[in-house]
């Protein structure tokens, strides 16, 4: 077993955990709301990051790893690169 795995393992009985709350990792029989005798929760599903976009019609996408800007710093030598990222830059700007 490795640590990792150790790690996961319900605070109360050590069994696999499968949620991280407050109070630790737990299992199934031993989350806050099944001790309290509750149902557990489930998230409106238009109401998460997913929901919000799909409703909106925003697509995911990541923000670009460079920008005018980055450019600009390395050709004027003001940011740290490479000296072949840091001549690219001069050429093209």
């Amino acid at each position: 077993m490795t640590a990792r795995q150790w790690e996961r393992l319900c605070a109360i009985c050590h069994a696999a955990a499968v949620g991280l709350y407050t109070d630790g990792w737990r299992c199934a029989d031993h989350t806050p709301a099944a001790i309290a005798g509750r149902p557990e929760t489930v998230p409106d599903p238009a109401l998460t990051l997913a929901g919000i976009r799909a409703a909106r019609g925003v697509r995911y996408s990541p923000p670009p790893t460079e920008t005018v800007v980055d450019r600009a710093a390395i050709a004027s030598g003001k940011r740290r690169s490479n000296i072949r990222a840091y001549r690219d830059a001069q050429r093209s700007t």
